[in-house]
C-alpha cells in the first residue's frame, strides 16, 4: 500500500519545511501554477476559462494541471519532497488535511476574507477545513451521495425506493435479472468504490473507520454487519467482475441498463442526461439509507510556495459569481454551490436551462441535506490527518480476500483494522505525534 514511501516522503517534507517559509512576494510571479482533479472535458474548459480572464485581469499567466483524485497523495508527496509544490490545488479533503499537517500548504484564511468571510458559506461546508482557529482549505462545491435508481424497473415489480438495508436486499433479489444486475459492486483495489460505499451502510450500524484519538476502531461488531451486507448484496444482485470496477464505470453501467441501482452522487444522473437521454428519462433519486448522508467537499488549498498573496486572490477570484455559476453549470446536477448567495433561488445560478427537468432541481435539493448533516469518510469526529488510510486500498483488498479466497468476514475485518492501524501509526511518528 506504499505506506513505507509515504513516511518517508513525508519525514521528507517535513525536513523540506523547516528551509521552505513559503514568504509572501510582492513581485508579480512569471506564472501561477493550479492542480486539480476536474478530469471532465467541461469542468477542464471551465477551469482554463477562470484562468484566462485572471490572466487578463493581472498579467499574470495560470498553468492547470489535472492530477487525478487518486494520483494526488503520490503526486503531491513527491512535489512537496522535491520542493516543486503547485500554488493552488483542488483536492479531496483527506490530501487537504494530509498536506496541512505535513507543511505542504499554509492557512487559507486570507482566501476565505477575500470571499466575504467564513459567514457567506452554508452550514457545514466548513467544518471540515476548520483546524486550531484556522482553515486548512476553502470547498470549491459540495455534493452528498444519493441513491441512484431505475424507477421503470422498480415500478415493473411494484417496488419503492429501498430505505433499510432489509428492503435493499429485497429489491435486489426482485430485480435482479442476468446481465442486468440489481446493484454492482466496486471492488477494484486501485479505487476506494467500495470503501466509499461501506462508509454509508457503517454509518446505519453506528460504525466507525477512527475513535476521536484517531486510532483505528474498524474491527467493531457494527462494521463486520456491514462488510457482511455488501458481501450479500454482491451475492444477490452484483456482476461477478465486481473486482474489475471503479467509481467511474459507474456511469456507463447505469446509461448501459447493466446495472440499475447504485449510491453515488448526482454526477451519475448529469452522465446520463448527457449520454443516454433515454436511460435518464427514467431514472430518480432518493436519500441514501436511513438519511445517512455521505458529504464531500472539494477542498481548494494554497501551496506552501513564494506566490500565497497572488493563490489567495486567484481563489477568491473563482468565486466571483460569473466565474462560480459558470464553473458549476459544467456539471449539472452534481455541483452543489457553498456559498449562500449562490445557493439563494434569486442567483444567477438557478437560471440554468437544465433546471426545467425536475429531476435535476430534486438532485440539487437532496444534495444540499447532506451539507449540515453528513462528513466525508474518516472524518467522524472533524479534520483527521489521517483519514487518507480509509481509502488506501486495504478496504477493497478486504473484500476480494472475502469474496475470492473465501477469508472468513471477521477475519478480515480484523487483518484490515490492523493494516490500516499500523499505516495511521506510521503517519503519526512521522509527524511527530504522540
Amino acid at each position: 500500500m506504499k505506506n513505507k514511501l509515504i513516511v518517508f516522503l513525508m519525514i521528507s517534507c517535513s525536513l523540506f519545511s523547516l528551509f521552505s517559509s513559503g514568504a509572501n512576494e510582492s513581485e508579480k510571479p512569471e506564472k501561477l501554477t493550479v492542480w486539480h482533479g476536474y478530469s471532465q472535458t467541461s469542468r477542464i474548459d471551465a477551469m482554463n476559462a477562470i484562468g484566462q480572464k485572471y490572466t487578463e485581469k493581472t498579467g499574470i499567466p495560470v498553468e492547470f494541471e489535472v492530477v487525478t483524485w487518486p494520483n494526488q497523495a503520490e503526486k503531491w508527496r513527491a512535489a512537496y519532497a522535491a520542493g516543486t509544490m503547485p500554488d493552488v490545488m483542488i483536492c479531496l479533503p483527506d490530501q487537504a488535511t494530509a498536506m496541512y499537517f505535513a507543511g505542504a500548504t499554509v492557512p487559507a484564511d486570507d482566501a476565505i476574507k477575500l470571499i466575504g468571510g467564513a459567514d457567506r458559506f452554508l452550514p457545514g461546508t466548513l467544518k471540515e477545513q476548520f483546524y486550531d482557529g484556522h482553515y486548512i482549505g476553502v470547498p470549491h462545491y459540495a455534493h452528498s451521495r444519493l441513491l441512484i435508481y431505475r424507477k421503470d424497473i422498480l415500478e415493473q415489480h411494484g417496488l419503492n425506493p429501498p430505505k433499510t438495508w432489509e428492503e435493499y436486499l429485497n429489491v435486489c433479489k426482485e430485480i435482479n435479472d442476468p446481465p442486468h444486475y440489481a446493484f454492482q459492486q466496486l471492488f477494484n483495489k486501485s479505487d476506494y468504490g467500495s470503501a466509499f460505499m461501506l462508509d454509508v451502510f457503517m454509518r446505519n450500524e453506528g460504525g466507525k473507520f477512527f475513535d476521536e484519538n484517531f486510532n483505528i476502531v474498524f474491527d467493531s461488531p457494527e462494521s463486520i454487519r456491514a462488510v457482511q451486507f455488501l458481501v450479500d448484496l454482491y451475492h444477490i444482485g452484483s456482476m461477478p467482475e465486481a473486482m474489475n470496477y471503479i467509481i467511474n464505470d459507474q456511469f456507463t453501467l447505469l446509461n448501459t441498463g447493466a446495472t440499475y441501482m447504485t449510491i453515488d452522487s448526482a454526477f451519475t444522473i448529469n452522465s446520463a442526461l448527457e449520454n443516454a437521454p433515454d436511460i435518464a428519462a427514467v431514472m430518480d433519486v432518493a436519500e441514501p439509507p436511513y438519511d445517512s448522508y455521505y458529504l464531500t467537499t472539494f477542498p481548494i488549498v494554497v501551496g506552501n510556495t513564494s506566490n500565497i498573496d497572488i493563490a489567495n486572490d486567484f481563489i477568491a477570484f473563482m468565486f466571483e459569481e460569473e466565474n462560480y455559476v459558470n464553473f458549476l453549470h459544467a456539471i449539472l446536477p452534481g455541483m452543489n454551490p457553498v456559498l449562500k448567495d449562490i445557493e439563494d433561488k434569486t442567483s444567477s445560478y438557478w437560471e440554468n436551462p437544465a433546471f426545467s427537468n425536475p429531476l435535476v432541481g430534486k438532485c440539487v435539493d437532496l444534495q444540499a441535506k447532506g451539507l449540515v448533516d453528513g462528513w466525508s469518510i474518516g472524518f467522524e469526529y472533524g479534520v483527521n490527518p489521517f483519514a487518507s488510510v480509509c481509502t488506501a486500498g486495504y478496504v477493497e483488498e478486504m473484500f476480494q480476500k472475502i469474496i475470492i479466497d473465501n477469508v472468513p468476514i471477521e477475519q478480515a475485518v480484523a487483518e484490515c483494522a490492523v493494516k490500516m492501524q499500523q499505516a495511521v501509526d506510521e503517519q503519526k511518528e512521522a509527524l511527530g505525534w504522540e
